[in-house]
């Protein structure tokens, strides 16, 4: 089910915006697979502690790669099949996709409205792109993630959201995140 979602999602991610050049992979690839999640929870095909459970997975495979730290999401493209790259972009991105909805969902916003807002700026670039998810406080890291200058505090971030880490799986202590979470905002 989450295979069918991801590939589905493509139609959005990356197809619907016109980039200048290749979209990043960070985007195409990462944005997809968490969209593809996020839908199957809106739609009540998964549930919310699965949907957070599998956003851990994520964030912690992205975390333990051998890449983390060293390289740049953006860097890492240039040898997105060699072994753990192509893995440490789509969970990274998946994992900043993630973070930058909290971000807008606690400004009021949606990480839908940002990317349908991006879509608009023609061609879509990398840096169009960062500068429309960074609309929100909360979501300022975004260009400095993408140039591999900072990571966000993760932890601090996901707990700010009410999420927390118990047992090695991301879960909820006031279901904010999952009311926020649950539903597709365009």
């Amino acid at each position: 089910m989450a295979t069918t979602a991801h590939e589905v999602m493509h139609w959005y991610i990356p197809g619907t915006f016109r980039f200048s050049g290749a979209p990043p992979a960070w985007f195409s690839e990462g944005f997809t697979d968490y969209f593809a999640a996020k839908t199957l929870l809106a739609g009540e095909l998964i549930e919310p502690d699965m949907f957070f459970r599998r956003m851990g997975r994520l964030l912690s495979r992205y975390r333990s790669s051998p890449l983390f730290g060293v390289r740049s999401i953006a860097e890492a493209e240039a040898d997105f099949w060699e072994d753990n790259t192509y893995r440490y972009i789509y969970d990274g991105g998946a994992a900043a996709a993630f973070l930058l909805d909290l971000g807008f969902q606690a400004g009021g916003r949606s990480l839908e409205r940002a990317l349908s807002e991006a879509r608009r700026t023609l061609p879509v670039t990398a840096s169009s792109l960062a500068s429309a998810l960074s609309t929100v406080r909360d979501n300022r890291w975004i260009g400095d993630w993408i140039a591999g200058t900072a990571d966000p505090d993760w932890d601090a971030e996901l707990e700010r959201y009410g999420l927390v880490w118990k047992d090695g799986d991301l879960v909820t202590v006031d279901d904010w995140a999952t009311e926020m979470l649950r539903t597709i905002r365009p």
